[in-house]
């Protein structure tokens, strides 16, 4: 028994004939490429490979946001700093909560993607699928801060509001500021950490990054982007816009359009996610954001285009039921088409299980890939199996995903060559051709329970006094759980 480190495994599966014919047909620019019989978490970790390579960003899209989530969290295993872009994460037609943190996710990486800083991002179809504001509109609102660059505080303070954000005396949530002479702190939406802006007059001194919870960790940073909390600003121009653009569509000529009312006393109104892109004189995709250079994967491509039937028919249903209750947009206007969208990337390659399906012209690569194994907690049988495999020459790496897993695992199969790694993958795999198995620690116990991504990032830390803490603050009592802070009073 051994620990095996996640280097020496790559280095193993670099010599597979798999890897080796892949990264050749992408350097030599053979698109579009397909891939056929990459199982389990192998097809991560080529395009982690394929990733390290690339001229350009990558965009990954899955069939759901499952999948995604789970490609997102196998590239983090394999040496990648992945994105997810979120599709808004309810069903079609469904108002998302005004204070959902899908809208900052959103606008923060279609800001970075115009500032060039996305070199790996994963969706899903739907997200894919969903039209977007066009990237001319939302890169000049960007505004970069540099140190040594002169400002105007005051015209910097209008900006941060006009852009949605809340001016607060201590910055605590996302989507607020705080100014106080010389030092501005901000959390943006989306973000995990808060940036502090300290100012000598009129110019900036320093920008720094810190955790907002305790103020620590204050790290120098280059440069601050600051964009909009959503990636649509309700201007008057915006919203003539879309009322133009309403009127020309068969489903509102008859409507009352009273949300328009409501956008230009609150600049927002329930449901506005759903007319983003139809307030300008086009929709852009996703596409658009990306450069020349980028590589577009599409994982299990039989199940995204065959997906698309049954994704109209779901929209087309909810739209009947909604448009009951009050003017939506028809399908059409915010479901784009995907066979025709995924050949607007000349740069494409395609995971593939059915074999001899794709697309005639395209180069195809069949791989000498097997699936991942299964146990269901018979350790007899799994001792067994492994036992055969090593004595046929195999090697058998089992991902754990912490610790004290590994040390069950090591405990548990003591008697045999068996390199254990602390490592989260989705699933498992087997290499034929270098004789190398990768298992999966829930393949050998059961069902795996992915933990959501949100609490993977998520941070605490215990308050040193009760100064920190604002009446209607949620806390996390050592003894009682969540609770709700009132106040304090001396008895």
């Amino acid at each position: 028994m051994n620990t095996l480190l996640f280097p020496a495994l790559q280095s193993r599966i670099r010599k597979s004939k798999n890897i080796q014919d892949v990264l050749s047909a992408f350097s030599s620019n053979r698109f579009p490429l397909e891939l056929e019989g990459a199982d389990g978490s192998f097809a991560s970790i080529l395009i982690a490979e394929l990733a390290a390579k690339a001229p350009g960003p990558i965009l990954v899209v899955c069939p759901t946001e499952q999948e995604a989530e789970a490609v997102a969290t196998d590239l983090v295993s394999a040496g990648q700093n992945p994105d997810i872009f979120p599709w808004w994460g309810t069903i079609p037609y469904r108002d998302l909560a005004p204070a959902s943190a899908t809208f900052g996710e959103r606008s923060r990486i279609l800001s970075q993607l115009c500032s060039g800083y996305m070199p790996l991002l994963v969706c899903s179809e739907r997200a894919f699928l969903t039209p977007l504001p066009p990237p001319e509109y939302v890169k000049p609102l960007l505004q970069t801060l540099r140190p040594g660059q002169k400002i105007d505080t005051v015209q910097l303070s209008e900006t941060l509001i006009h852009f949605g954000y809340t001016r607060v005396p201590k910055v605590q949530v996302h989507g607020e500021f705080a100014l106080r002479g010389e030092v501005l702190d901000i959390l943006m939406a989306g973000d995990t950490d808060a940036y502090r802006v300290l100012f000598d007059f009129d110019r900036i001194d320093s920008i720094k990054r810190f955790n907002p919870e305790d103020q620590s960790g204050l790290e120098r940073v280059n440069e601050l982007i600051l964009r909009p909390l959503k990636e649509v600003l309700w201007t008057k121009e915006r919203i003539s816009t879309l009322q133009h653009n309403l009127l020309q569509f068969d489903e509102f000529k008859d409507a009352r359009l009273d949300f328009l009312e409501t956008l230009e006393n609150r600049k927002a109104f329930s449901g506005e996610e759903l007319f983003y892109s139809l307030a300008f004189e086009r929709q852009a995709t996703l596409l658009e954001y990306l450069p020349k250079t980028a590589t577009v994967v599409f994982v299990d491509k039989e199940r995204l285009e065959n997906a698309q039937e049954s994704l109209e028919r779901e929209y087309e249903g909810l739209y009947r039921k909604a448009r009951r209750e009050r003017p939506v947009p028809a399908p059409n206007r915010i479901l784009l088409h995907f066979t025709s969208l995924a050949q607007a990337s000349p740069r494409r390659i395609s995971f593939q299980t059915i074999k001899g399906s794709g697309e005639s012209g395209a180069t195809r690569l069949i791989l000498s890939c097997d699936p991942p194994r299964s146990f269901f907690g018979n350790i007899t049988y799994l001792k067994e199996e492994f036992a055969n495999l090593i004595k046929d020459g195999w090697q058998i790496v089992v991902s754990a995903e912490s610790e004290s897993q590994a040390l069950r695992l090591e405990e548990l199969l003591k008697e045999l060559p068996v390199a254990v790694m602390v490592l989260p993958l989705a699933t498992g795999f087997a290499l034929p051709d270098i004789k190398l198995m990768v298992v999966q620690e829930n393949e050998i116990f059961g069902r795996r329970k992915r933990i959501p991504r949100s609490l993977k990032h998520a941070r605490s830390a215990a308050i040193d006094t009760f100064v920190e803490l604002n009446p209607g603050d949620y806390v996390v009592h050592v003894n009682y759980g969540i609770g709700l802070f009132k106040g304090i009073e001396r008895i």
